[in-house]
């Protein structure tokens, strides 16, 4: 979709003119149920952008869907393969690669590397890192986010030094 606009922080305000994607679930969402997740999506124009995820859950299931908005038309994955980068720390992630085989076939392979050190909040028990990424698919460039959650412990260890990203 288009963006436009303006953005105000602390003061300063910048005028604001692109491309976006509204990626937003209004479904309940179990936090604490939440060993994992791999959430990406990269924007390219106003034509080419995509959304992959992944999770597991702490009572075993693991699903993966994703899907590709070409010019206006939305083509599913059949399969989605998504590896993080992830730091010394066990949980900070550093981009890393988003693979979806879609339903005509067409492989997507996008790379996301970090612009600057990623974003560690915490949700309930579960400590969730925000990457925004250049994103290179084949010979596109754009804009993407790289998101993981890394909670194996149940929320049970956090940690106390971070690899790279901005703690809490």
């Amino acid at each position: 979709c288009g963006v436009t606009g303006t953005v105000r922080v602390k003061g300063r305000t910048w005028q604001v003119k692109g491309v976006g994607l509204r990626d937003h679930g209004w479904g309940t969402r179990d936090w604490d149920a939440l060993l994992s997740h791999r959430w990406t999506l990269g924007t390219f124009d106003r034509d080419n952008s995509f959304v992959a995820m992944s999770f597991l859950l702490n009572s075993g299931q693991m699903a993966t869907f994703g899907w590709v908005i070409r010019d206006g038309k939305v083509i599913f994955a059949q399969d989605v393969a998504i590896r993080a980068i992830i730091g010394h720390d066990g949980a900070t992630n550093h981009g890393g690669t988003t693979r979806l085989t879609l339903t005509t076939g067409e492989v997507l392979e996008a790379t996301f590397t970090p612009v600057y050190p990623g974003i560690a909040s915490w949700v309930h028990k579960t400590i969730c890192y925000d990457s925004m990424c250049e994103v290179r698919w084949g010979e596109r460039r754009g804009f993407g986010v790289f998101e993981t959650t890394s909670n194996i412990q149940g929320g049970t260890a956090r940690p106390t030094v971070y690899d790279g990203s901005m703690g809490p």
